[in-house]
């Protein structure tokens, strides 16, 4: 779960057979292949107050088609996973505002594991 560029609330993630993802009709897969979903809310449905949402670091745009620009508090650890968990680019960026190119990568949905000293986060990227 991460918030987006605009503060909404989204959830990523994959699922086999059936899952509710409270949108009033259950979701199933077909064949018994996986699917991946991305579920967006305001935060105004989890009942979250807006001073208790901080974040020192931003991603975006999302999807991209190539370029992914980042704000970082802090040097940074950036490692970039695959839907199936492998490791396809890492790098290091200063604290402040860095681009990094990733369209050498196929299109799809990958993981940026951002590490830095005072924060962890992973965010789901959609490259088009």
């Amino acid at each position: 779960m991460d918030l987006d560029y605009y503060g909404e609330i989204a959830m990523t993630g994959r699922f086999y057979g059936a899952t509710d993802l409270g949108i009033k009709a259950p979701i199933t897969t077909v064949d018994s292949y996986a699917d991946a979903f991305v579920h967006k809310r305001s935060k105004a449905y989890l009942n979250i107050p807006e001073q208790n949402i901080k974040q020192s670091m931003f991603v975006y745009p999302n999807p991209t088609n190539g370029v992914i620009n980042f704000s970082l508090k802090d040097y940074s650890v950036i490692e970039i996973t695959n839907l199936m968990g492998q490791v396809v680019y890492a790098t290091s960026l200063e604290a402040g505002s860095s681009s990094l190119n990733i369209e050498f990568l196929p299109d799809g949905i990958y993981s940026f594991r951002i590490l830095s000293e005072n924060e962890n986060r992973c965010v789901q990227v959609i490259k088009n």
